[in-house]
């Protein structure tokens, strides 16, 4: 079995405020030392999760998160089989290359992206294949630019014991290194980097009953999931039961079957039914990991009828593991309204920030649809029309640039240049509105990430970002774009 590992190399730099008004969303160190307890665990192949239940995090000495690793996975682990994996019988890559020495297995291989970008590639794995070594060196055409690694150390029992982070480039001067250890003691491990320590308690039998009552059929309204999350995001009690009944039983097993068929490949944590008022269907809300990047948890509701799915619409979406800095995203809570309205708003170091210019209403046929007036999603889309320019060299003075003329957000115009390369064209482009006066555009899918651009904008600046950009400068991933007219 290969044990999938799943790296997220951190780009290192400040992020650039374009003035003072703008906010940049930045993790509390309590975040942070969630993300590296799960680094941690995801090092040791989560066999700390082995016949437990729970995973309570400690921080300052209060309980800073719960996770019921009973649902943390989609599929059921092979504990067994996981424990007796070795090198020879790991499933080699067909693109690898392997060396075995001194009881290590070395792998190496290449990765080509656009731009004339290469990566060479090297996993060193220790008897039990466990990974002693992660590096990644880029290069440029023939040019080298960075090199990212990671070290790990083990105990005797192959437990990780420090994690060693580094960033090289050819000036040492702007090297970085970061370290996290960890202390196994009993049932408990402690995580301690620059951010703090983490007190991880690994609990192996249950604490509660799934079913301390006869639980009601659906959440009266309003439902407000802030206001959940403070009350029973870390101890899930009776009372909790009691106030927000889950569904359960067949019901369960025939909305899940939907969801796997209709919305998400992926396992739901948790799907409640909502008191809709007695409209001729069901109402459903749920939290589901993304089926493209595992690090988000995205909160879905749906409406049924007949077990047919008449619609669906995310609301709102979190973090939930270690996300990258180059991602973009606005996490964002809900309310559900009594009269089936539903208020978006967005989060910020897990408190209510503000409320959002944006939210939605159940149909008494079952349609989601927008609760703006047409007047104000048109004024808001041709907010957006006009050409914008940017223009950017790189350290070997190569030219990217983007001309972008949008006449709607339905009918986009790009002429795109990439570290100086010959000018692509492209017509009849959609944005996506992927949060308040944030749009995406993929101009170009054969690109992967490289070929999506995201524009935000704040008052009257403009702010271009992407894989595109910060590939100018590793580190910078947002740039000013100047809007012409």
């Amino acid at each position: 079995m290969r044990i999938i590992l799943i790296i997220f190399m951190f780009l290192s730099s400040t992020v650039r405020c374009i003035s003072q008004d703008l906010q940049v969303y930045s993790p509390s160190k309590k975040e942070k030392l969630s993300t590296e307890a799960y680094e941690v665990f995801r090092t040791n192949k989560f066999l700390d999760f082995k016949d437990k239940d729970s995973l309570i995090e400690n921080i300052e000495g209060s309980v800073y998160k719960r996770t019921n690793l009973n649902t943390f996975f989609q599929y059921k682990k092979d504990w067994e089989k996981i424990q007796k994996e070795d090198t020879a019988s790991y499933a080699k890559k067909e693109n690898a290359k392997y060396v075995y020495k001194d009881h290590s297995m070395i792998e190496t291989y290449l990765e080509f992206g656009s731009y004339n970008v290469r990566k060479e590639i090297k996993t060193v794995y220790n008897p039990k294949s466990f990974v002693l070594l992660y590096e990644k060196k880029y290069f440029v055409g023939e040019n080298y630019n960075r090199t990212e690694s990671i070290v790990n150390e083990y105990d005797i029992q192959n437990r990780v014991i420090k994690i060693t982070k580094r960033t090289e480039y050819s000036k040492k001067e702007n090297n970085e290194e970061s370290i996290i250890t960890a202390r196994y003691e009993n049932e408990t491990v402690t995580i301690t980097s620059k951010n703090g320590s983490v007190v991880c308690e690994l609990v192996g039998s249950k604490t509660f009953s799934k079913s301390p009552v006869k639980l009601k059929s659906a959440l009266a309204l309003p439902f407000d999931y802030y206001k959940y999350m403070e009350e029973c995001y870390l101890e899930e009690s009776k009372k909790c039961f009691e106030k927000y009944p889950r569904v359960e039983g067949n019901e369960l097993k025939s909305v899940s079957n939907l969801i796997y068929k209709k919305v998400n490949k992926n396992t739901p944590n948790v799907v409640y039914r909502i008191d809709n008022g007695g409209l001729a269907f069901e109402t459903y809300i749920l939290n589901i990991r993304d089926e493209k990047e595992e690090y988000f948890l995205d909160h879905f509701i749906i409406n049924v009828k007949n077990q047919e799915l008449i619609s669906k619409q995310l609301i709102a979406i979190e973090a939930d593991g270690e996300i990258p800095e180059n991602v973009n995203y606005t996490a964002k809570s809900f309310v559900i309204n009594k009269d089936l309205t539903i208020s978006i708003f967005e989060m910020r170091f897990s408190k209510i920030y503000k409320k959002l210019n944006e939210g939605y209403k159940i149909t008494s046929d079952g349609k989601i649809i927008s609760s703006k007036s047409k007047s104000k999603n048109r004024a808001e889309a041709n907010s957006w029309s006009g050409k914008y320019t940017f223009k950017r060299t790189n350290k070997d003075e190569l030219v990217t640039s983007f001309l972008i003329d949008i006449k709607n957000l339905d009918d986009i115009a790009i002429v795109y240049i990439g570290d100086g390369e010959k000018a692509e064209s492209y017509k009849k482009l959609k944005a996506e509105n992927v949060a308040e006066d944030k749009i995406k555009i993929i101009f170009n899918k054969k690109y992967d990430e490289l070929g999506i651009i995201y524009i935000q904008k704040n008052d009257k600046q403009y702010i271009i970002s992407g894989e595109p950009i910060s590939n100018i400068n590793p580190g910078n991933d947002e740039y000013p774009l100047k809007k012409m007219n």
